[in-house]
C-alpha cells in the first residue's frame, strides 16, 4: 500500500497551474479525472430564482437580482411581451452612473442598453450603449459588464435592455426572487442583472476571511503587517462565535450567535444545514441598500449563495478548493477581486464591498511546492484527520487521542507554510489598493473564521471551544479619519453593527455584537457556541474565568427550558489570567459568587435567544424588569 502510494506521488508530485505549483493529496489524481462539473445548487423544481450563468469548468460565476416579493426590493425588473427587459430605479441619493451585468449572453448577437435619466430639476437625458457580442469584452461565465453614465447627477433612471438573438433556445424567463431561497434556477437567454446606482464618495470595505487562521499564526502574516505598518490594529483577544466554517461565517454576516442564525449543520444532516435564517439582515443587504456594489469570491461551497451569503450581493464567484483538489487557491480569489476592482474603481464613487474567503490553511494544510517541504507525509496527515471528526464531544474529552510531538510539529510546519501562502496573496491585494489610490480610505477586516486544534488539549481540527480554535488571528485596518476604535475584545459578531454605523445606519435589532465606534466592551462577557447533534456546548468568559458548560442537545435549536433547568452535563472552568500559546493554564474553581454570575449569564443567554427564535429576529424581545436589572448588573446588556 505504502509502495503504491509513493509511486503515485512520484508520478504526479507537482501540479502546475498558471505558474503556481502545489502539493497534491493522493485523491487529487482521481478527482482530476473524475470530477463532474454540475453544481448541486441548480435545481429545476423552483422557478423563483435566477442567479446562474453558464460556468467554465470549476469556475462558477453568477450575477444576482432581487425579488418582486419583499419589502426590501428596490429595483424590480420586468420582461415585456416583445422580449425586452426594463427596470426603473430611484435610489435614496443622487448618482451619475449605473453598473450592471448582462448574463447568459452566449446566444445573443448584439445587446443595446438604453437609459433615460431624470435630474433634480425635472429634466431628462438619454444615453445608450451597444455591444456586438463577438467583439465585446466578455468576463466570467460569459457575462458582459456594462456601465451607463451622465455628467449631471440624476435621481431616477429607466433602463431598457434590447437584444438580438439568432439562436433562441426558448427558455422561460421568470421573475427574480431576492436571494433568500435555497433553490436556484438558470436561464439561458440574455438577462439584465440587478443594476447598481453608484453612490457618491463612500468607504471601500473588504471582509477577508482566512479559513483556519489561528491567533499564534499571526507571525506568518508579517508581510501583511509590514505593508500595513502603523495602520494595522491587532486585537489581543479576538473571538469567533462559531467553532467551524458554517456557523462562524453566518455570524460574521448577521452579527448574531449560531443558535439564532441556524446555519450550524454539516450538509449531510436532516436539520441545521439550510442556511442563514431568512428573516435576518446580512452585511451585503445593508450595504446594497446604501448604494454599495457588493461582490463575493470564495473557495468553498459552505459560504455559497444557496446558504444565504448571496443576499444583497450583486455578483459572486466560486473557485473551489478542498482537500480533494487544488485546482484553485487563494491566488485565484485575489486575482478575481483585483479584476473586479479594476472595473469598479471610480474616482467619485467608492461604495464597494468585497467578501473574500481563502481556504488554503485548512486541512490537509498542503503548502506550496516552493516551500521545499517535500515529500509530504500523508500518513501522518491521515492519522490526524482520523481524529478531526467528533461524534461525541464529551467522549473525546474523557479519552483524548494522542500523537507524538514530532508528528504534531511536522503537521504544524505544513500549516504555517499554508498560512504564509494566504498572507502573500492578501499582500498582493493591499499593494493593488495602494496602486489605485483606494488604500487610505478602505476598511479592511482580515480574520480567521476559527482557529485549529492540534491536540494541545483533547481535540484536533475545529470541533471545540478551546482557545486554539475560538481565538482566531485578526487584523483590522480602519479607514482614515474614522471614529472606529478597535477593542482588544473584538468579536466577529461586531462586524455587522460596525459596518452599519460606518455607512450611517443604525445596527439592526438582531445584533448580538456591538459597533466599535466609541463603544467599550471591557465588561461584556465573551460567548461562543458549539451547536451540534451530540451536545450543546457554550463557552463564556468573564473576569479572567472561562466557563465551558455542556447541555443535552436540542439540535439545531437551543436546549429546552427543562434541559437548562436540569443543569449542564459537564462543567469546566479555566483561569485565563495567564496563558500559554493562547490556552488557559489550569483547571480551576472560581469563587462561588462568580460561579453564580456565570450560571445566570449562560441561562439568560439561552432563554433570551430561544425567545428570539420564537419571534421574528428583528422584533424586540420583551423581558421582565427583574431580568433586565440582573442582566445589567452582570454586564450582559
Amino acid at each position: 500500500m505504502v509502495g503504491s502510494l509513493i509511486h503515485l506521488l512520484k508520478w504526479g508530485a507537482r501540479h502546475t497551474r498558471d505558474g503556481i505549483e502545489r502539493s497534491l493529496s493522493p485523491s487529487d489524481f482521481r478527482e482530476i479525472n473524475d470530477r463532474v462539473y454540475a453544481p448541486s445548487w441548480i435545481r429545476s423544481n423552483s422557478p423563483k430564482c435566477y442567479v446562474r450563468v453558464e460556468p467554465r469548468p470549476d469556475d462558477e460565476y453568477f450575477a444576482v437580482r432581487r425579488s418582486l416579493q419583499t419589502k426590501k426590493d428596490l429595483y424590480p425588473i420586468f420582461t415585456h411581451s416583445n422580449g425586452e427587459q426594463s427596470v426603473s430605479i430611484a435610489p435614496p441619493e443622487e448618482f451619475n452612473r449605473v453598473d450592471a451585468e448582462i448574463v447568459d449572453i452566449i446566444n445573443a448577437d448584439a445587446i443595446l442598453l438604453e437609459a433615460i435619466f431624470t435630474h433634480p430639476n425635472g429634466q431628462t437625458s438619454e444615453k445608450s450603449v451597444e455591444y456586438n457580442i463577438q467583439d465585446a469584452p466578455l468576463h466570467e461565465g460569459n457575462t458582459l459588464p456594462v456601465s451607463i453614465s451622465v455628467s449631471e447627477p440624476a435621481i431616477e433612471a429607466h433602463i431598457t435592455l434590447r437584444k438580438e438573438i439568432s439562436n433562441d433556445v426558448g427558455s422561460l424567463f421568470v421573475l427574480p426572487e431576492k436571494i433568500r431561497q435555497y433553490d436556484w434556477k438558470a436561464n439561458q437567454n440574455p438577462q439584465l442583472s440587478l443594476p447598481v446606482p453608484r453612490g457618491q464618495d463612500g468607504t471601500p470595505i473588504f471582509l477577508i476571511s482566512v479559513d483556519t487562521f489561528r491567533y499564534d499564526a499571526l507571525d506568518k502574516f508579517e508581510p501583511v503587517l509590514e505593508l500595513l505598518g502603523d495602520d494595522a490594529v491587532i486585537p489581543s483577544e479576538p473571538r469567533t462565535q462559531g467553532h467551524w466554517t458554517r456557523p462562524a461565517h453566518a455570524s460574521m454576516f448577521t452579527g448574531v450567535h449560531p443558535g439564532v442564525h441556524g446555519y450550524v449543520g454539516t450538509g449531510s444532516e436532516n436539520k441545521g444545514q439550510y442556511g442563514i435564517h431568512p428573516d435576518l439582515v446580512t452585511i451585503p443587504e445593508i450595504l446594497s441598500d446604501n448604494m454599495y456594489k457588493c461582490s463575493g469570491c470564495v473557495t468553498k461551497d459552505k459560504t455559497g449563495v444557496e446558504y444565504g451569503f448571496g443576499r444583497g450581493m450583486h455578483r459572486y464567484a466560486y473557485k473551489p478548493i478542498s482537500w480533494n483538489n487544488s485546482n484553485y487557491d487563494g491566488a485565484d480569489i485575489v486575482d478575481q477581486v483585483i479584476q473586479w476592482l479594476d472595473r469598479d474603481h471610480e474616482e467619485n464613487s467608492k461604495r464597494l464591498f468585497y467578501f473574500l474567503h481563502l481556504f488554503d490553511p485548512h486541512y490537509p494544510y498542503l503548502p506550496t511546492v516552493s516551500s521545499k517541504i517535500s515529500p509530504v507525509d500523508f500518513d501522518t496527515l491521515e492519522t490526524l484527520n482520523s481524529y478531526r471528526s467528533v461524534d461525541n464531544y464529551l467522549e473525546v474529552i474523557e479519552n483524548p487521542p494522542k500523537m507524538s510531538d514530532d508528528e504534531i510539529n511536522l503537521i504544524k510546519s505544513y500549516y504555517y507554510q499554508s498560512v504564509s501562502y494566504a498572507a502573500n496573496q492578501i499582500n498582493r491585494l493591499i499593494n493593488y489598493l495602494k496602486h489605485i489610490g483606494l488604500y487610505s480610505e478602505s476598511f479592511l477586516i482580515i480574520t480567521g473564521d476559527h482557529g485549529e486544534d492540534f491536540l494541545e488539549r483533547e481535540f484536533a481540527g475545529h470541533n471545540s471551544v478551546t482557545d486554539a480554535n475560538i481565538r482566531p488571528g485578526m487584523i483590522i485596518k480602519p479607514p482614515d479619519d474614522t471614529d472606529i476604535n478597535i477593542p482588544d475584545e473584538a468579536d466577529i459578531i461586531d462586524f455587522l453593527p460596525t459596518i452599519a454605523e460606518l455607512v450611517g445606519e443604525d445596527p439592526p435589532k438582531q445584533s448580538d455584537g456591538v459597533a466599535w465606534q466609541n463603544t467599550s466592551k471591557a465588561d461584556m462577557p465573551r460567548i461562543t457556541e458549539r451547536v451540534r447533534p451530540d451536545w450543546y456546548t457554550i463557552s463564556l468568559e468573564k473576569d479572567s474565568v472561562k466557563a465551558v458548560y455542556t447541555y443535552n442537545d436540542n439540535y439545531p435549536e437551543y436546549p429546552t427550558k427543562s434541559q437548562v433547568e436540569n443543569g449542564p452535563i459537564d462543567v469546566r472552568y479555566y483561569d485565563t489570567s495567564s496563558r500559554v500559546s493562547g490556552e488557559p493554564l489550569n483547571n480551576t474553581c472560581p469563587p462561588q459568587y462568580l460561579v453564580k454570575e456565570i450560571e445566570d449569564l449562560i441561562e439568560n443567554h439561552i432563554s433570551t435567544h430561544r425567545a428570539i427564535l420564537s419571534s421574528t429576529p428583528n422584533e424586540e424581545v420583551q423581558t421582565s424588569g427583574e431580568v433586565e436589572q440582573r442582566l445589567k448588573h452582570l454586564g450582559y446588556k
